[in-house]
């Protein structure tokens, strides 16, 4: 399945809140495994700025939140969770815009075509603040 079915699925108009959360979001799973490739990062990239939900949304700060989030997630994730499970839980629970949020972490599940143990306890984690079903 491409980005782009993910995304069109949730046609929803983007807000600056809702990147954010995206963001964290895809953050956090990708994170999660311990490392972070650039090719994981350049293709949530490439899928949010090609993307018609984020259409109308500055993403000029996209590269360097993503960077920010996912850095202090594997330095120090006790002292970021925190930042990283508000930016989400601004979006109304099991609403279209939370549906979109998991689909930007679904990116990172399948950036490596596997589910690892790690990633399926963030997507739990991340499924619980946004009271979706991630399956």
């Amino acid at each position: 399945m491409s980005d782009d079915v993910l995304w069109d699925r949730h046609p929803e108009a983007g807000t600056s809140e809702l990147l954010r959360a995206t963001t964290a979001g895809f953050a956090l799973i990708a994170a999660s495994d311990g490392s972070i490739d650039d090719a994981e990062k350049t293709r949530f990239a490439e899928a949010v700025t090609s993307s018609k939900v984020f259409a109308d949304v500055d993403t000029t700060g996209l590269q360097q939140l993503l960077d920010t989030w996912c850095q202090q997630l594997l330095t120090n994730y006790d002292g970021v969770i925190g930042d990283i499970e508000a930016a989400v839980k601004v979006i109304e629970a099991g609403s279209a815009p939370a549906a979109v949020v998991l689909a930007a972490a679904m990116i990172a599940v399948v950036a490596d075509e596997e589910l690892e143990d790690r990633e399926e306890v963030a997507l739990k984690q991340l499924s619980d603040w946004l009271e979706m079903d991630a399956g």
